[in-house]
């Protein structure tokens, strides 16, 4: 998977398999109650999170850079996922809520802890691959303007001479 081409490629995986439980999302509730499509959605869910936690094991072991915008993608995709999971399903978290009940069932707490621990391992990668911006301190105050040339030495030799005329002739 070190080849740009491979890098792709999963990048397309990882697009399909998003749009794979957006699709099984989309169709919740009209299909909530079916006891068939809550089977589906947990089986074809945790396919797809093993294969998503076998990208991120993958990137997570490589020394270098390399999966850097592989890891940006499936961080995002992971992102707008759980995103999409708490506008359709609620907080998985909120026993109080009517929907606890279906969402136990089909294993979502478990399925978002598994998605934030991918994301915050991506995060951890992203972190330590980024390219750091050097943040230089601001320049200290100036009093007055500032020479963007230095002048020759000459030319300070001969404002000095003339100087030093002008006050030997104001002194006599």
């Amino acid at each position: 998977m070190a080849t740009h081409g491979d890098i792709e490629r999963t990048i397309e995986i990882i697009n399909t398999r998003t749009d794979d439980i957006n699709i099984l999302l989309n169709h919740w509730n009209e299909n909530q109650n079916n006891d068939r499509y809550r089977q589906d959605f947990n089986n074809h869910t945790n396919d797809i999170l093993r294969i998503f936690e076998q990208f991120v094991d993958i990137i997570n072991r490589t020394p270098d850079n390399r999966y850097l915008r592989l890891s940006t993608h499936l961080y995002h995709n992971l992102e707008w996922l759980l995103g999409n999971i708490y506008n359709m399903l609620g907080d998985p978290n909120d026993v109080n809520d009517s929907r606890h009940q279906l969402r136990s069932e089909i294993g979502l707490l478990d399925k978002t802890q598994r998605m934030t621990n991918m994301m915050n391992i991506l995060d951890a990668y992203i972190i330590r691959h980024s390219p750091r911006e050097v943040i230089l301190p601001p320049p200290p105050p100036s009093s007055g303007g500032t020479r963007k040339y230095k002048k020759s030495k000459k030319t300070r030799k001969t404002r000095k001479s003339k100087k030093s005329r002008k006050a030997k002739k104001s002194v006599k």
